[in-house]
């Protein structure tokens, strides 16, 4: 499973070395699930490739319940409101 060394990449990127760092960080709401743009964001960088499984993973290792899947949906062109699939 690629999710765990790919999660340690996006933790060693931003040079958070610790669960505490990484709870921190959670709960003053630095690092969050974008929805939008459905990819973690610390701050204000969206990197690329770390998205729903790293934000899982994350989530299990300080200690969180592992978030339920994402609901895929698709954005009605004419009302721009979101569609369950």
């Amino acid at each position: 499973m690629k999710e765990p060394g790919r999660a340690r990449k996006f933790l060693e990127l931003f040079d958070l070395t610790s669960r505490e760092d990484v709870r921190s960080a959670m709960d003053a709401r630095e690092l969050i699930w974008d929805e939008e743009r459905k990819r973690l964001r610390y701050g204000t960088f969206t990197p690329h490739h770390y998205g729903w499984s790293v934000w899982q993973v994350l989530c299990e290792w300080v200690g969180l319940p592992r978030p339920e899947s994402e609901q895929r949906c698709v954005t009605c062109p004419h009302c721009r409101g979101k569609v369950p699939l």
